[in-house]
């Protein structure tokens, strides 16, 4: 755990909250720390995060998507300053990845398209000067930083085909951003969805996006999503001319980003060669 980052969560959480008792950090990086906790009426989720953008799209999209009844956790108290912080609700349920069963992906891809019609009144900032473009430009730009030596060819080829097979839209819906398995739970049956979470990457975008992150390490899982989200006809032709191009620019990012974190990106680069061939 970061422990200067740890302290001065807990120097904030406490006159909030009360005492606390951490009972697991699922994320721990130098800008960001996750909380799973107790105080003495329940669990809490504590979010902090030292990136303010991240920090207020995901509070607007919260307030956004509660307001119209999305299965998102409710926002109990916020802080901001160097260190942002958000006091959620904790949602039950167990995460979608991993799951071999169709039904659960059907119900990921409804949910998503409810997500998807959550209107932005009342919450615009979430989409300030964020739209499916800029989105792009900013993770070719991320994507061909850093120290990539060991697959730069391959980089800069995922980049190339990219730009070239790629046009963004900006739908004037309201994207998740991040919408990996992982920030979507179901019930034991796996037929209902009981939460999505992580709303930091939100904003105006393209939701052939949010399907692209949810299925880019899974694409044999593409059909049951659709058939969930039931696009119309054009959204589901643009989905199938540019979802390739949507899964390389994530699997850029992943690849940065986990190795700067100190994983092993070997599946995404991987993933990222298939796509080129």
């Amino acid at each position: 755990m970061t422990a200067s980052l740890a302290d001065a969560v807990r120097v904030i959480v406490e006159p909030l909250l009360g005492p606390i008792r951490v009972d697991a950090t699922p994320v721990d990086h130098h800008e960001r720390l996750v909380w799973l906790a107790t105080r003495p009426d329940g669990p809490v989720v504590v979010k902090a995060d030292t990136r303010a953008d991240a920090h207020r799209r995901e509070r607007s999209a919260l307030l956004a998507h509660h307001r119209r009844g999305r299965p998102v956790p409710r926002l109990i108290d916020h802080h901001r300053g160097p260190v942002n912080i958000l006091i959620l609700t904790h949602l039950p349920g167990s995460p979608l990845v991993g799951s071999d069963r169709s039904h659960a992906w059907r119900a990921v891809g409804a949910a998503l398209r409810e997500l998807h019609a959550t209107p932005l009144t009342g919450h615009a900032c979430v989409g300030d000067g964020y739209d499916a473009d800029a989105r792009v430009g900013r993770s070719l730009d991320y994507a061909l930083g850093g120290e990539n030596d060991l697959a730069t060819a391959l980089i800069t080829d995922g980049a190339d085909f990219v730009r070239r097979h790629l046009t963004a839209e900006v739908s004037g819906l309201l994207v998740h951003g991040d919408c990996q398995p992982d920030h979507f739970l179901l019930d034991g049956d796996r037929r209902n969805v009981t939460g999505i979470i992580d709303f930091g990457d939100a904003g105006l975008g393209d939701p052939v996006w949010d399907l692209a992150v949810l299925t880019v390490d899974h694409p044999e899982r593409l059909p049951d999503v659709l058939d969930g989200y039931q696009p119309n006809e054009r959204l589901a032709a643009r989905a199938e001319r540019e979802l390739p191009a949507y899964h390389a620019l994530r699997c850029l990012t992943d690849i940065r980003w986990l190795r700067e974190h100190g994983f092993d990106p070997g599946y995404c680069t991987d993933r990222l060669a298939q796509l080129l061939v």
